[in-house]
């Protein structure tokens, strides 16, 4: 822990960044810097601030109190998050569209009406391999695959939208693991925390509370989830209890609905207004906090006492984020202007490997999804009968000869439509054996 961060944002005295566990101070308040919660997003050696003033993304080095660069955008954003590869961008408006960018060239992938109203909160899975959307009081998943190779954007659709919740979804938490195994965690101001499965979002549990909730953090190990609720109080839900004949079982489970009772349930209680932001520091033992009283807290898990307060900020403290280490400074390098509209150019320049398997015994045919089939190159791997494989490469052009780029496309759109069913099969599959 002695070598931790702790990044945090106020409104409007900008960031701060000091030690987790000591006063010390080590850079504060980005200047021309106007933003709110869900716009920030924390990549290795710099910070992206949509700004919420103007169609602006401001870039900042950790070292450096002015914006480094300013990178343009359709319109201004609601919310922004990065995969955790480093490799998309995803931003929301309050258009309710989604825009999807590579970071390394700055191409618009996707540019796409996705909710009735603005686009509040964004988050990837684990393995990037699905997208998560809040409008309001809905929740919708898409599979960033889908909106790399789709080049009419009508085709685009949700793999699953809920609209469980009776009022605004005001935070996301996505757990650890990949797209189809994971769990994601929304919490509301209708005092409700809800556990879904990952991308097919089925309803696990219904957690109930006393109060409105505005944020929500859960262990690294998913036993534990943190809730910062209106009054400032931030409540610790166990996730497994032990039993009468010593055995260990999950809380929730089955579409139950748990009520949380707030005398019983542990908490952490020293802010005195509604807890916009929750981190967890790598090994979960520290959990950071912001409000709306302007007051940062720095907690031990185990005795729930502050380690450290910082107390007095002029505005709401809208985001806390802990980093492992310091960035180093020379790893900074400018990127590259973000596009404006889905450019379908990119598959002149990109290279898509695309496995399929043997056609001639496809009664035996099984299959995986690589953990990198959200990279480009894209990768599925298939193995039929004696590991027969066809391998076809749709491979770069020039654009020169007409016929050539032709007969790629339409090999192309082939392999598209084999993907297609091999994906729908497994996701089938899949959401039936998460149903039994």
């Amino acid at each position: 822990m002695n070598d931790e961060l702790l990044l945090y944002a106020s409104e409007p005295s900008g960031f701060t960044l000091c030690k987790l566990n000591t006063p010390t101070v080590i850079s504060r308040n980005f200047k021309q810097n106007v933003s709110f919660k869900h716009r920030t997003v924390v990549l290795n050696s710099f910070i992206l601030v949509a700004q919420s003033d103007r169609p602006i993304i401001n870039v900042y080095s950790f070292t450096k109190e002015g914006p480094m660069q300013k990178l343009h955008v359709p319109e201004k954003l609601t919310c922004l998050a990065a995969s955790r590869s480093g490799k998309f961008l995803v931003a929301g408006t309050a258009t309710g569209k989604i825009i999807l960018w590579e970071i390394a060239s700055g191409t618009c992938f996707a540019y796409k009406e996705a909710h009735y109203n603005a686009v509040s909160k964004i988050a990837f899975s684990y393995d990037d391999a699905v997208v998560y959307t809040v409008g309001e009081n809905r929740l919708m998943s898409w599979r960033v695959i889908d909106l790399i190779n789709k080049v009419d954007v009508s085709e685009i659709q949700p793999i699953a939208t809920v609209g469980v919740h009776g009022s605004e979804i005001t935070d996301v938490h996505v757990g650890y693991g990949t797209a189809l195994d994971s769990r994601v965690y929304t919490v509301s101001t209708d005092r409700s925390c809800r556990v879904w499965t990952g991308q097919f979002l089925k309803l696990i549990t219904t957690f109930v509370f006393a109060s409105p909730i505005y944020s929500v953090v859960v262990d690294p190990a998913e036993r534990a989830v943190y809730t910062g609720s209106e009054e400032g109080t931030i409540y610790l839900v166990e996730m497994y209890r032990s039993t009468s004949s010593r055995t260990i079982e999950y809380s929730g489970g089955l579409q139950r609905i748990v009520q949380v009772s707030a005398d019983e349930c542990p908490k952490f209680t020293h802010h005195s207004g509604p807890v916009l932001a929750l981190d967890l520091n790598f090994d979960g033992s520290v959990l950071t906090s912001g409000a709306q009283d302007g007051d940062v807290h720095v907690w031990d898990v185990a005795t729930r006492q502050t380690l450290k307060s910082i107390q007095g900020k002029k505005g709401p403290v809208y985001s806390v984020t802990v980093l492992q280490k310091m960035p180093a400074e020379d790893e900074f390098s400018n990127l590259p202007s973000l596009g404006h509209t889905a450019d379908e150019r990119f598959r002149a320049s990109h290279d898509a490997w695309i496995r399929i398997p043997n056609q001639e015994n496809e009664e035996n045919v099984t299959f995986s999804i690589s953990r990198s089939v959200f990279q480009i190159p894209q990768i599925l791997s298939a193995e039929v009968g004696a590991q027969d494989d066809v391998v076809a490469s749709v491979a770069t052009t020039d654009g020169n000869n007409d016929a050539e780029l032709q007969d790629l496309r339409e090999e192309n759109t082939r392999l598209q439509e084999a993907y297609e069913e091999l994906y729908k099969a497994f996701s089938n599959s899949a959401e039936a054996s998460i149903q039994a």
